[in-house]
């Protein structure tokens, strides 16, 4: 992750942050589109891949790798972990929480400083199972 830079606000970064933020999901560069779309309708998904990878770059937001190296996106920058669908790819944010899970890293490992880390469990989650 880069230090945060200044970067000029132009009319769709600012819909795609609003976009993201506002969501509870991990959208996709696709999935974001459709939504910044309805409020600019011409907007390509090279412009959301670039902004999306610019912001992703300066720690406005986070890139996680989802299924077959498809790119999703997170907009809660406060530190949490994650729960991935292994079958249909889906992102869910993993509660705080979560009985017998306790995981604390130190400030530094093996000489190297921790500058952030991100934890993936991977799921059956309960739409693919059937469940609601």
């Amino acid at each position: 992750m880069r230090r945060k830079e200044k970067m000029v606000m132009t009319p769709q970064r600012r819909v795609l942050l609003e976009e993201l933020k506002s969501s509870l999901d991990h959208p996709s560069a696709d999935e974001l589109l459709e939504r910044v779309r309805r409020r600019l309708p011409r907007t390509s998904l090279a412009t959301v891949y670039r902004n999306m990878e610019l912001m992703a770059s300066l720690g406005l937001v986070r890139k996680l790798k989802g299924k077959r190296g498809r790119a999703h996106f997170d907009g809660r920058m406060e530190p949490h972990h994650h729960m991935r669908c292994a079958l249909c790819g889906r992102f869910f944010d993993l509660p705080h929480e979560v009985e017998g899970l306790s995981i604390e890293l130190p400030g530094e490992i093996c000489g190297n400083k921790v500058l952030d880390w991100n934890l993936e469990i991977l799921v059956e989650c309960s739409l693919c199972r059937g469940g609601n």
